[in-house]
């Protein structure tokens, strides 16, 4: 495959694709149980704290421009422990991509197809992305860029009708009692932004120009990201109220179909949405094979990107065979953002300050 690179604009489509992809269907039901109406609250928690891990991941890539992070892990924490956390980083990047089909399988089987087997719909994606993986990044990243304009657009067409609907008063109270500070449930909020793992993976693949950092994209995607999480937040409940909103499987969904275009063949375009989750989470999960296909070969010296992204694809295949209910992924969903908080922000912020200590 090559070592290819890409230029910045499109490494900030693909990380503005990925920041508005997962969370509005993933994270919005289970966001609203946990906080009701301060949810929104959560959400901008989350998202000053992970601007600040952002800003340290973009200086801690700075040290090292042509090492992915599995590579300059080992220059820090030494072979053996560094090939160890690579393992655990390509696992935590293989159940993201299966975070993303799971909620592509469940928001198909919940809109349109409700007998679909999931061998059929994991048949299929696999095949295109693994297609799209063994073309190159330069291949795939040319598809991000040409469905992301097209994804923003439709979002403004179905997010800005939504809030002359808006009953204000529904939003009301915006603060009061949460649960304990150590509940586990909130380790899923402080790690709801994932640009940062695409960034530890793509950095050394992205054309870097001369006196402009990596900063400005990596802050602008995470941004985009945050602000379409709260409309699919605070739409839901300004228009059914927090006592209907909780209790809906897709929240950003139901809203959806509240929006008509009257003047339209077709009044209700909210059946596209499956369509439009099927684009994102195309992207999601090449990026999940590339990053892992990538790792994998970094931590072993294999040679053949070919064989490694076939068993890759083979082993997403079979995992995907087996999809699990929303109830048990919420629970599984805990532990990965608590590994993924450990992984991709607590121990890379510790290398970083070791840095900086260190005068290195």
């Amino acid at each position: 495959m090559g070592y290819q690179q890409i230029p910045r604009m499109q490494f900030f489509l693909i990380l503005t694709l990925v920041s508005i992809g997962i969370t509005p269907i993933g994270n919005v039901q289970s966001l609203l149980k946990s906080y009701g109406h301060y949810a929104w609250w959560a959400v901008l928690i989350a998202y000053g704290i992970n601007m600040i891990t952002l800003m340290i991941s973009v200086h801690l890539c700075e040290r090292f421009p042509d090492q992915t992070i599995i590579q300059w892990s080992k220059v820090l924490l030494g072979r053996w422990i560094g090939s160890v956390y690579g393992v655990l980083l390509v696992i935590e990047m293989l159940i993201w991509g299966y975070q993303f089909f799971m909620k592509l399988w469940h928001l198909t089987t919940y809109t349109q197809l409700p007998l679909t087997h999931s061998a059929i719909v994991a048949t299929a994606t696999l095949l295109v992305v693994v297609y799209s993986v063994s073309r190159g990044i330069e291949a795939w990243a040319r598809f991000a860029t040409i469905i992301t304009p097209l994804v923003l657009l439709m979002l403004s067409l179905v997010n800005i009708p939504q809030f002359f609907m808006l009953n204000v008063h529904r939003l009301l109270p915006l603060w009061g009692p949460i649960d304990s500070i150590l509940d586990p449930k909130h380790l899923t909020v402080l790690f709801l932004f994932r640009p940062v793992m695409i960034l530890f993976f793509l950095y050394p693949y992205v054309k870097k120009e001369p006196g402009k950092s990596l900063k400005t994209p990596v802050l602008m995607a995470t941004t985009i990201g945050a602000v379409h999480l709260l409309m699919a937040i605070i739409f839901p409940i300004g228009i059914f109220g927090i006592r209907t909103a909780v209790h809906f499987t897709f929240p950003y969904q139901e809203s959806l179909e509240t929006v008509a275009f009257e003047r339209l063949p077709i009044e209700k375009i909210s059946f596209l949405s499956p369509v439009l989750w099927l684009l994102i989470t195309m992207v999601g999960l090449i990026l999940s094979l590339y990053c892992s296909m990538k790792g994998i070969r970094q931590i072993s010296g294999f040679k053949s990107e070919y064989k490694i992204l076939a068993g890759v694809g083979l082993i997403a295949w079979l995992i995907y065979l087996f999809p699990v209910t929303t109830e048990v992924w919420e629970v599984i969903q805990v532990y990965w953002s608590a590994f993924g908080l450990l992984l991709f922000q607590i121990i890379p912020t510790m290398l970083w300050l070791f840095l900086k200590v260190g005068g290195k």
